[in-house]
């Protein structure tokens, strides 16, 4: 345990994946928000596991922008971006679905 604790304490930021319709989530502690990062982590903590997603909404910042775009192109997948003063005033889901 102890090993695992030391790993945890060089990590300083988490990155959350949801799936918005089955409501799966995953933490992942990471130790940057560089994009190289976070294509790295949602690669081999999301995709591997359950799959390209045919969309990503994410708010606009630059940890989401260049080598994740890429990464999103590769797998198909569009992106949608979200502005972070006005989070909640945007639907969370893939344009044409409709929610409540």
């Amino acid at each position: 345990m102890a090993a695992a604790g030391d790993a945890l304490k060089h990590k300083e930021c988490i990155l959350l994946i949801v799936d918005y319709f089955t409501k799966v989530a995953e933490f992942e502690p990471i130790s940057d928000k560089y994009p190289t990062t976070i294509s790295r982590v949602f690669l081999n903590s999301w995709v591997y596991r359950y799959g390209a997603p045919q969309y990503v909404t994410s708010d606009n910042v630059t940890e989401f922008q260049a080598e994740f775009n890429a990464l999103l192109c590769r797998l198909g997948a569009k992106h949608i971006f979200t502005s972070v003063e006005h989070a909640k005033d945007h639907r969370l889901s893939p344009p044409g679905q409709a929610t409540s």
